[in-house]
């Protein structure tokens, strides 16, 4: 197998920068549920639904999806072994 290192270094920037987009989610009020303290018990909040409804919307927006689910990153692995398969 022949390995593209500038295409390979070009996803991982840009998979960094879609993931650096995260700190832009306002989370304040969300308690976490994870922790990095073995000898802490960690709680799960309710699981209530306070929206929803609209899965087809949302895959709409995504520039991959295999059936009912997002493919990221857009050039992963997965969506290039799925395409082999059809």
């Amino acid at each position: 197998m022949i390995v593209d290192v500038d295409r390979g270094t070009r996803l991982f920037g840009e998979t960094v920068q879609f993931a650096d987009q995260l700190h832009l989610v306002d989370t304040a009020g969300v308690e976490p549920m994870d922790s990095v303290l073995e000898d802490r018990a960690l709680y799960l909040r309710g699981d209530a639904v306070t929206d929803g409804d609209c899965a087809e919307e949302l895959l709409q927006l995504s520039k991959n999806t295999v059936e009912e689910y997002f493919v990221a990153p857009p050039e992963s692995a997965l969506l290039a072994r799925y395409a082999y398969t059809q």
